[in-house]
């Protein structure tokens, strides 16, 4: 830099000399000679030779160096036709007060003149010593300038500095601090890049320009202050997974600009005052940011300001916030709090929409809100109906003015009160779905599975359901996807709140339906608490009585013994790279329920975590799953798998229905939403083994409380009209898995009513809590299949027998494997 800026004054000097000293000569020339000028060529000619050859001699003259040495400090100084510059070009520790500290001068006095210090020039093995830095307001800081600065702790830039080039600072191991003055005015690309140990910095000039990443993969830089306009903290910090941010103070600004802090995924703490508007996606996927204070001048908060904020759990709308834009705060889905929301604040479409096809968070469940004035935002179905059904149904029990006292006496009965009931139900449930609908779904088409014949589909945020396309149709239904594929979804209320059931794909004259991801809320009217109706004929008034004061019969309570579900073990040992995968499929849509299944399944994962365990994040609990959740299970199964490249554990837990196919005596997985006469929503329990007996995976061991004869948990059957129980044929396990399978053939698995688990279940906990975790698979098969076998006879009077299989490879070794492995 130095030789060229010198190189460029210097020939910049010449050509102005060598002009000057031309002019003057012709001026005085031509003045004498002029008349003779055109018959005198040669000399001419001669004469301007002359004249170039004295300018370029009187600019050398011009152009001196002096190198001199001050405290240790080695300067070339320059001087060029009246141009004065200096350089730094080498230090002599010796005789500088700290051999590791440079503080540069902005200019240096040498007999009477002052040159300012424009360059700095050390060769590597004296930068490489260097730890404090000065940089004054005079310094060229150009490409690359300080790379060689390996051992440098801290820079401190004087105020004046106006640029920083690209890679100016890059990759300095040890640089934790800087200061940049509000007169910086560019800071080029990656100039901070990969200065692992800076930690805080403080932009201060709002017109700042800014290259790409110029502050990325610095992973020690938690806190920034930032007051520059126009540019995002990606811009600055580089993408989600470069940029460490904590903390985030944005200064006085009356504009968050669009997609400013957004995917700033690390960031906990935002401090900003004076805006009145956060425009569209200036939060998005702040993923770990926990609250955030919303100044009290805002008025207007755009589209997808805070979507993706995983962890937000309050909020508090300022009183001058007029709008809310679409999916504001979607899938904000630990949002629990929110205050301040009004009928005067316009709110637009999906703004709190957070959990799977439900438009709400089952966190909403529990929200804690200071009004609802705005058209039942946040109210589950009962709330927002109940008021409505009951109102209507104290108008419907009046007699009219022009209804005869007969006629009132045969329509005011309890019979056509259940009738209006179930009308205005239906009435106010459509309402309720069209008020709260999805939007702007986005779906994408993945690999087909031809093993199961199903597609599946990611929606956006959202989550992954399955299409059931037969294999002849599926090369043309993947070849329509984009174009003609019409997509509906299909509307219903889940856990009293509105969600999507599933989706319908047209594709000409054939409609294809997904697998249900949820089962609709049976008997909605049964949340209507109505009363009793007592017609007065003398006073024309119908006497109502509520039926919580009704004389209710008294049912025996059964005692049920939790003892196995408390004081649960803590293991010390840490599974970090074992994953299980437990369903509980207790509540049937279309056959009878499975006592004790859910707690079955939650036990059993609790267990998992504190007494084998697994880091929380590693368990996935899927209550009620339907087929399409099954399969989505599975698949993430295999996704984990590849990410660990096998290097992973897996224990899979199923208590729920199993079914055979009586044709063949296949055994099938009964999903919650599914029949056994349509098998075809069913999974086979083949299909089961072959996917996970085909996972990359150390070792998988399954533990299924079920029984596929056609048996129910209680006396009964669930399929068969012959009223005999089937028995299944077995299946081969494949991969490196073990089965444990709680029943054999055409046993049923039976329920401990008394222990409130499945009698499989049971003794698998209890053997766990007994030895802490720490028991190999032997013992654990010996223990289940004989205390299992046992207690069957004395608490059902009928048999169980518990059994245990395994894949060749596994045939020898499976007896002395241990649950939990590092």
């Amino acid at each position: 830099m130095k030789k060229l800026f010198a190189f460029t004054v210097s020939l910049f000097c010449l050509v102005t000399n060598v002009a000057a000293q031309t002019t003057k000569f012709l001026k005085v020339w031509t003045y004498y000679h002029y008349h003779d000028m055109l018959q005198k060529k040669i000399l001419f000619r001669y004469l301007m030779l002359f004249v170039f050859l004295w300018g370029i001699t009187s600019q050398i003259e011009a152009k001196k160096e002096k190198r001199v040495i001050i405290q240790g400090i080695e300067y070339s100084l320059t001087t060029s036709v009246g141009i004065l510059y200096g350089s730094v070009d080498n230090l002599y520790p010796e005789q500088m007060k700290d051999p590791t500290c440079l503080d540069i001068p902005a200019y240096v006095s040498y007999k009477g003149k002052s040159y300012p210090i424009l360059f700095c020039s050390l060769n590597s093995d004296v930068a490489k010593n260097i730890r404090y830095l000065t940089i004054p307001k005079t310094l060229r800081i150009g490409d690359h300038s300080f790379t060689k600065y390996t051992s440098l702790v801290s820079v401190d830039f004087e105020d004046g500095v106006e640029e920083i080039g690209n890679f100016a600072f890059y990759q300095l191991p040890n640089l934790e601090y800087i200061h940049l003055p509000e007169s910086i005015k560019k800071i080029g690309t990656a100039a901070f890049k990969y200065c692992d140990k800076l930690n805080k910095i403080y932009l201060f000039n709002e017109n700042m320009k800014i290259g790409n990443g110029a502050f990325s993969n610095c992973k020690s830089l938690t806190y920034a202050y930032v007051n520059v306009h126009g540019v995002t903290m990606k811009q600055i910090f580089g993408d989600y997974k470069d940029n460490y941010l904590d903390t985030l103070d944005l200064g006085y600004r009356t504009v968050i600009e669009k997609n400013m802090v957004r995917d700033c995924t690390r960031l906990r703490k935002v401090r900003f005052e004076g805006t009145k508007r956060i425009e569209d996606g200036a939060f998005s996927g702040c993923m770990s940011l926990p609250s955030i204070e919303l100044p009290k001048q805002l008025e207007y908060i755009g589209n997808y300001a805070f979507d993706n904020c995983h962890s937000l759990s309050k909020i508090v709308i300022p009183s001058k916030v007029t709008y809310i834009g679409d999916m504001a705060f979607a899938f904000c889905y630990k949002l629990t709090e929110i205050y301040g929301l009004t009928s005067k604040i316009t709110i637009h479409n999906g703004v709190f929409d957070s959990w799977g096809y439900t438009p709400f968070s089952s966190a909403f469940y529990t929200l804690k809100a200071n009004n609802f004035e705005y058209g039942g935002l946040f109210k589950t179905f009962s709330e927002y109906a109940k008021p409505l059904i009951e109102e209507d149904i104290k108008n419907w029990q009046k007699k009219s003015e022009f209804e005869k006292q007969s006629e009132w006496k045969k329509r005011v009965t309890a019979v056509n009160q259940n009738l209006k009931v179930k009308e205005l139900t239906k009435e106010y449930k459509s309402k309720y779905l069209n008020t709260n609908k999805r939007v702007d779904l986005r779906y994408f088409l993945a690999a087909y599975d031809p093993e199961n014949e199903t597609f599946p589909v990611y929606i956006k945020n959202v989550d992954t359901l399955f299409i059931k396309v037969p294999i002849a149709q599926a090369p043309t239904f993947k070849e329509k996807w984009k174009n003609d594929v019409k997509i509906t979804p299909n509307y219903d209320i889940v856990n009293d709140r509105a969600a999507i059931v599933s989706f319908s794909f047209k594709l000409g004259n054939n409609v294809y339906k997904s697998l249900n991801n949820y089962v609709p809320d049976q008997n909605l009217s049964a949340n209507i608490d109505l009363p009793e109706i007592i017609v007065d004929v003398a006073d024309n008034k119908v006497q109502t009585t509520p039926q919580s004061l009704q004389k209710a019969k008294t049912q025996p309570v059964a005692i049920i013994d939790r003892t196995i579900d408390k004081d649960i073990p803590v293991s010390s040992v840490n599974s970090s790279n074992t994953f299980a995968f437990i369903i509980g499929n207790e509540n049937y849509q279309n056959v009878a329920s499975v006592p004790f299944a859910v707690n079955d399944a939650k036990i059993f994962s609790e267990y998992c975590h504190k007494t084998l365990g697994l880091p929380k994040e590693n368990i996935k609990v899927y209550i009620d799953a339907t087929y399409g959740k099954i399969l989505g299970a599975l698949s993430t199964l295999k996704q984990i798998s590849q990410a660990y490249k096998g290097d992973i554990n897996v224990i899979f837990y199923y208590a729920g229905h199993g079914v055979p196919n009586e044709k063949n005596n296949e055994a099938y997985l009964l999903p919650a939403d599914a029949t056994p006469s349509m098998l075809e929503a069913c999974l086979p329990l083949s299909s089961l083994y072959s996917s996970i007996g085909s996972i990359d995976a150390k070792q998988v061991i399954v533990f299924m409380d079920a029984c596929f004869s056609g048996s129910r948990r209680e006396n009964g059957m669930i399929v068969s009209a012959r009223g005999v129980a089937i028995k299944p044929k077995k299946d081969i396990v494949t991969g490196n898995v073990v089965v444990f399978s709680a029943a054999d053939g055409s046993e049923t698995a039976y329920p401990y009513k008394e222990k409130g688990h499945g009698l499989f279940t049971y003794f698998l906990l209890k053997k766990l809590k007994e030895s802490r975790g720490n028991v190999t698979l032997g013992d654990l098969a010996d223990y289940v299949k004989t205390n299992v076998s046992q207690k069957s006879i004395v608490v059902n009077n009928k048999s169980q027998t518990p059994t245990i299989s395994s894949s060749a490879q596994m045939q020898d070794v499976w007896r002395t494997m241990k649950l939990f492995r590092k």
